[in-house]
């Protein structure tokens, strides 16, 4: 398929297309942006690294004759380890462990304990690329999984369904009568990359 972009087009490629893009005689700008999900082949390849702390997964080789049992007996391991709920939990939990938001941390603010914590005007978003575990009580941004109580889940949802929310915004949609509370809450998940300060 040929086409040609136009200034201010945007072409979505799903994921696994390959593509050529040439310019037509001038200098060109283009922005690629991706996500980066977990795919099938991550968690296949997280569950062999789980394997050897299974006996079956240890056995000895030789023969074709003699090893099939043990073949037959780890081919139904890893299909019971694939379509475990709680296996498929753990990946994903690892997974987004693993992946890292750049967030820098606002040490004028963060640093100097005599300073105001934050102003009703500071903005917030979490500090990853999705939510993960939420539903079930806890946060994982930047490595760290922070269990949440239902104060926490509230603060958490509030910031995810709207990013770049203020504290202003963010003291209005929560039932936590303590602005001090609030603030040093919010300038904790800061300090443990949880939450971003968003600048400018």
């Amino acid at each position: 398929m040929d086409f040609i972009l136009e200034a201010g087009d945007v072409f979505y490629l799903p994921r696994g297309w390959w593509h050529n893009p040439l310019p037509l005689g001038e200098p060109t700008f283009h922005l690629a942006m991706g996500t980066f999900p977990a795919y099938t082949m991550d968690y296949l390849g997280w569950i062999m690294h789980q394997l050897p702390q299974f006996v079956e997964a240890r056995q000895s080789l030789s023969q074709w004759r003699s090893d099939q049992s043990a073949l037959i007996d780890m081919a139904r391991l890893i299909n019971g380890l694939i379509k475990d709920p709680k296996t498929y939990l753990q990946f994903m939990d690892d997974f987004t462990s693993a992946t890292r938001v750049e967030s820098p941390l606002a040490i004028e603010i963060f640093g100097d304990p005599a300073s105001r914590l934050l102003d009703d005007q500071a903005r917030l978003r979490l500090s990853a690329h999705r939510v993960h575990g939420l539903d079930d009580g806890y946060v994982i941004a930047n490595g760290s999984r922070l269990s949440l109580d239902e104060e926490g889940i509230s603060l958490i949802r509030a910031i995810v369904e709207h990013p770049d929310i203020t504290i202003a915004q963010l003291r209005a949609a929560q039932a936590m009568p303590d602005d001090a509370q609030l603030r040093k809450l919010v300038a904790d998940l800061c300090r443990q990359d949880i939450l971003e300060l968003v600048r400018g």
